[in-house]
């Protein structure tokens, strides 16, 4: 995305001749893009009995380059400083006292695609914070103040979701979790755990259009936001009619969960109780929705077993199977669930408050896994060589259908992906050095697969490997390819290649070829991406 360059790094203290403080080191990046001029960076950690903490900056002084951005459109740069920084640190007060802070800063809403892709595509959310936070044995308290520096998103996937950064100031939350109701009489029968929170939340539109993230065709702009490209994230929001004015929230959940055993069948019958309660009615966002307070409910119960068989005899040197032992773990969920207030008429601050599932919903699940001895006489060790798990999944038709890719999340229904589907998920591992894996999630409402993926991981010798995989996603009608490898050759020198292929338009989305040459205080990196 940034072009040819030569990426250097360095060790501060022996570059400035200068004695190392203890539990501090700090690195200086200078480098040149061929394209774009120089760039500089820092990178200082810091570590003492009680604190830990991180600065990562990069400035490039004066771009007069292009960026690749990920949807394959370009961006010119005609002189602009650009750069970010990125911080935090984490103070421990006492055993149970705990401080965080996070800072982010970025110059412009297509640095991180044009440089550092990689954490726009992983990194979590892009925020500036201050948390307090005091664990106990089963018990968390938190206060936070959270918010953005910045007018726009970085995260892929807040842009392709919701549109907008949740700022919470301040917020506070507690949580207990599995308080034994009767220690003396039945100790484990039944567990309650409970969250209350309450804060003043609200939301930060994202304030570029699609065509300033480089989204300039109708059709990619739809595909990627489900917006025309020369409307801006904050302008289709405030037509939704949300606003970024904050609001007070209070919530609490309440669950009760038991465990009875009947033979070798285990079943936990729950029950869930919430109420959220905010000083707006949201009516601009829901109109005719005078409620300012939520009820919501559940009930379900959960059976599981478990099963085994050893076969000593079983072997096979090509499979690289000594003994085998086979574990069968099904297990079935039955959940209902309702409310007075559907999630359609909130705004969503937070997915596990707002977003919640309601309806009647099944899941029926068998998790098998093989397991066989590998390493010898006299360094045998157990190693799941095969797994294979299945699932059946299906939601009431009055559950709302928000995802195109189903889920059933089996600790938290409420928080599931309603529909009616099965998933298949198999990993292989077929030998030392190469690992297979599988998955595929098949809509049943549309009769045809809603994603599948299939990869393998090779490592060829210690200073080899490689990976593959492909991927399809069909409410996107797209198949993309992944490959890769690294290979150290020298002691000295280690060479990288990765690339991803879109079949569907013909054209690669990425490929980078990375260099890196270590001596004892100095790393050298050459990166070729386009």
């Amino acid at each position: 995305g940034s072009g040819g360059a030569i990426k250097t790094t360095w060790d501060a203290y022996a570059l400035l001749g200068i004695d190392r403080p203890s539990g501090v080191d700090a690195e200086i990046g200078m480098d040149y893009y061929f394209e774009r001029g120089p760039a500089f960076g820092t990178a200082v950690d810091w570590k003492t009995s009680a604190a830990k903490g991180r600065v990562d900056a990069s400035l490039v002084a004066h771009d007069t380059g292009e960026d690749t951005l990920k949807s394959g459109s370009k961006e010119d740069f005609d002189g602009q400083t650009r750069g970010m920084v990125l911080m935090e640190h984490r103070w421990q007060l006492s055993d149970s006292w705990t401080v965080l802070l996070e800072g982010a800063f970025i110059s412009d809403e297509t640095f991180i695609d044009g440089y550092f892709e990689s954490l726009g595509e992983s990194r979590r959310e892009f925020a500036t914070s201050v948390t307090a936070r005091r664990l106990g044995p089963n018990s968390l308290l938190t206060f936070q103040g959270r918010g953005s520096l910045n007018d726009f998103i970085a995260n892929e996937y807040l842009l392709q979701s919701q549109g907008y950064n949740v700022t919470k100031l301040p917020e506070a939350q507690y949580w207990r979790v599995a308080d034994d109701l009767l220690p003396n009489l039945a100790p484990g029968v039944a567990m309650y755990h409970s969250e209350w929170r309450i804060g003043r939340v609200g939301m930060q539109f994202s304030e570029p259009t699609a065509a300033e993230l480089g989204y300039r065709s109708m059709s990619k702009s739809m595909r990627a936001f489900g917006t025309a490209p020369d409307v801006s994230f904050a302008d289709t929001l405030e037509a939704a009619g949300l606003d970024e004015s904050p609001v007070t929230r209070f919530d609490t959940r309440h669950e009760i969960e038991t465990r009875i055993r009947a033979g070798a069948v285990t079943f936990e019958p729950f029950m869930v109780g919430r109420v959220t309660a905010y000083d707006d009615d949201f009516d601009e966002y829901s109109p005719g929705n005078d409620e300012q307070a939520r009820l919501w409910g559940a009930a379900g119960v959960r059976a599981s077993t478990s099963f085994q068989r050893v076969n000593n005899a079983a072997g096979s040197s090509a499979f690289n199977v000594h003994r085998l032992r086979h574990i069968v773990e099904p297990s079935l969920t039955f959940w209902v669930s309702g409310t007075d207030v559907e999630s359609s008429n909130l705004p969503i601050y937070d997915s596990q408050v707002e977003d919640l599932t309601n309806g009647t919903a099944m899941r029926l699940a068998v998790e098998q896994t093989w397991q066989t001895q590998r390493g010898g006489p006299g360094r045998w060790r157990s190693v799941d060589f095969l797994t294979f798990d299945a699932e059946y999944g299906v939601f009431s038709d009055d559950s709302d259908r928000k995802s195109p890719i189903r889920r059933f999340i089996d600790y938290r229904p409420e928080y599931s992906q309603p529909g009616e589907f099965f998933t298949l998920d198999s990993t292989w591992q077929a030998t030392e050095s190469v690992g297979l894996g599988g998955n595929m999630i098949y809509d049943l409402e549309l009769n045809q697969p809603a994603r599948e993926s299939i990869g393998a991981l090779v490592q060829h010798t210690p200073d080899l490997q490689s990976f593959f995989e492909i991927r399809y996603i069909n409410v996107e009608d797209a198949t993309l390819v992944s490959f890769g490898a690294a290979a150290r050759i020298t002691p000295k020198y280690t060479v990288g290649f990765n690339a991803s292929y879109d079949t569907d338009e013909n054209d690669f989305q990425r490929t980078s070829v990375t260099l890196f040459r270590t001596m004892q205080s100095l790393e050298i990196q050459e990166i070729g991406r386009a």
